[in-house]
């Protein structure tokens, strides 16, 4: 209702200015064709005079009168064409005697109400009046000439004083058909100004009745559904096993309890209603009454109502003596002010709960020590399996030797991965810049113990990867260094080996680097039939990866290996 009374006072205002515009405008107008028609006439008599008399200085008379008819055409002709010059308009205005008040509104009229009727049609008297002006400007020409070449006989006279009555009287007819068709616009404009305010209040009264009616319907409607609303809620506050409450922080004392406090702890709502806070804070268990005290305080403390948010888990005795879980999410209620006032709180039974979760805990305490064991154990049979293969060792000559030698390092890059995984809390998880720098030392010393000293560069950022993924990535990483040692720096007792390890939006790279670049001018990934190669081709292929390698001969070669972080679930990726 408001809105329509603030738009009906702007349409009001609206109205009256514009009314007034368009009054100013053809007020303005009437007065300048009052002084188009006075410099007309004195311009005539001027002309009458020239003839009558022959002296030139009513030629002179002639011209300067028609200046303020002069000035309108200018005016008029601007306004009307397509790119209208405002300034020149007004210039010319100004220059027809018009009142320099109305000036603005006469050219605002002219310009938004020439389609008109009233309108165009004074438009069309204004031109050919102009029109009229030229005539009698060529008549006062052809005097004028007749006096310079001594023409002007009494019959010349005659006939010019003919031709300006007949245009003096055109003229006249053409500035009253002008008043009367300014006026029709005024009496048009406030016409329609008035019909306007008409139709606009009719429209005021009919909206604020329609929108009585509406605004008091829908207050009726509000209040029937806050009572269904108010209904529902409480037979769900009734009827909820929870219980649910109002503790006002100003009496201590609870504004509302909900029947299920029965159920819960076997007090009516009754009698839990009429006690403060410290009846139920004294059934809390000794070993919980600390940290839910210090919960209150912090509810009443708290300076943004989520801080109150939280779940608070204790115990607290029934009335038949039998101590349950409950588990009591709060929140703070505060005034305009933003103070605290009370807290309201829905406390639940997870006694149950709690017994479930406590017997889940030591299941997973059991199977935890049970994994850690299966992992130690695997890493040990790894081990006897690596010292079987050492007695064996002895047995062999030099060339099959070295064969087991790699059958070890891959053996003790799996057991390795168990190691990890026994260590850690969960099992199933092992980080790489770990595992891969440890089973780097460990191919490094052997070597090492075979006189050649390679120099370790890592620069490695944590990524942390299952158990499934852990092994082939490792014994992809014992094949490359094993490859490096043997092959790149092979008749060398020294080196430079890196090992790069990087994470970028799920993706991981691994790279090897040596210093040596000797890899042969035919080699080839695709084609490379030695075992260690063929390993590192399939465990990339487990590992939906790709691998790949970069050559500056003599200078450095590098093997990059890259692979999603994690296992992706419809691939079909198993444990093997």
């Amino acid at each position: 209702i408001i809105i329509i009374f603030i738009l009906f006072a702007i349409s009001m205002v609206v109205l009256s200015k514009y009314g007034e515009k368009v009054s100013s405008g053809v007020r303005g107008s009437i007065y300048g064709e009052g002084q188009w028609t006075k410099a007309q006439k004195k311009a005539a008599f001027s002309l009458l005079n020239l003839i009558n008399t022959g002296e030139k200085a009513y030629y002179e008379e002639f011209e300067n009168a028609l200046l303020v008819n002069e000035g309108d055409k200018i005016a008029r002709i601007t306004l009307l064409s397509e790119n209208p010059d405002i300034d020149l308009a007004r210039r010319g205005l100004l220059q027809g005697n018009n009142h320099p008040e109305d000036i603005d509104s006469m050219i605002w009229v002219l310009r938004n109400f020439k389609d008109f009727d009233h309108i165009r049609k004074a438009i069309g008297i204004w031109t050919e009046g102009d029109l009229k002006i030229d005539q009698l400007r060529d008549l006062a020409s052809d005097v004028y000439s007749s006096i310079e070449t001594g023409e002007l006989s009494e019959t010349s006279k005659e006939e010019f004083r003919n031709r300006l009555i007949d245009l003096d009287r055109e003229l006249t007819i053409l500035e009253t058909e002008f008043s009367n068709a300014m006026s029709d616009a005024a009496r048009w404009a406030e016409h329609r100004v008035f019909w306007l305010t008409i139709t606009i209040s009719l429209v005021l009264i009919f909206s604020i009745a329609f929108l009585s009616i509406t605004f008091l319907q829908a207050v009726k409607d509000s209040n029937n559904r806050l009572k269904k609303s108010e209904k529902k809620f409480r037979n769900v506050l009734e009827n909820s096993r929870d219980m649910i409450y109002q503790l006002n922080l100003k009496t201590g004392r609870y504004d509302y309890v909900s029947s299920s406090v029965q159920e819960l702890l076997g007090y009516s709502a009754e009698e839990v209603a009429g006690e403060k806070l410290e009846f139920l804070l004294n059934q809390v268990h000794h070993e919980d009454i600390k940290s839910v005290t210090e919960k209150i305080d912090r509810v009443k403390s708290a300076d943004q109502p989520d801080v109150a948010l939280e779940d608070t888990e204790f115990r607290i005795k029934r009335s038949d003596g039998k101590y349950i879980w409950v588990n009591n999410i709060r929140a703070a209620v505060r005034n305009e002010k933003g103070e605290i006032e009370a807290i309201v709180g829905n406390v639940r039974d997870i006694t149950v709960q709690k017994k479930y979760l406590e017997q889940i805990r030591k299941s997973l305490r059991e199977k935890s020590v049970l994994l850690s064991e299966i992992h130690h154990r695997v890493k040990n049979n790894l081990g006897i399996i690596s010292s079987i293969i050492e007695i064996q060792k002895a047995e062999m000559d030099s060339t099959v030797s070295e064969k087991f030698d790699e059958l070890q390092g891959r053996i003790k890059s799996i057991g390795l991965v168990h190691e990890k995984l026994y260590k850690t809390e969960t099992f199933s998880e092992v980080d790489l810049s770990i595992y891969l720098r440890e089973l780097t030392d460990i191919i490094s010393e052997g070597f090492k113990m075979k006189g050649r000293e390679i120099s370790l560069n890592y620069d490695m950022e944590k990524v942390k990867v299952d158990n499934i993924r852990a092994v082939p990535i490792g014994l992809i990483c014992n094949e490359l260094i094993n490859n490096a040692f043997k092959h790149a720096f092979s008749g060398k007792e020294g080196g430079k080996l890196s090992l790069s390890l990087k994470q970028k939006s799920g993706e991981v790279e691994l790279s090897v680097s040596d210093n040596a670049g000797k890899l042969p001018d035919n080699f080839s990934l695709d084609q490379h039939e030695s075992l260690g190669m063929t390993l590192i081709r399939v465990l990339t292929m487990q590992l939906e990866g790709e691998v790949s390698y970069e050559q500056k001969k003599g200078v450095e070669t590098t093997f990059n290996v890259r692979f999603a972080r994690e296992r992706n679930q419809e691939s079909g990726q198993t444990d093997s």
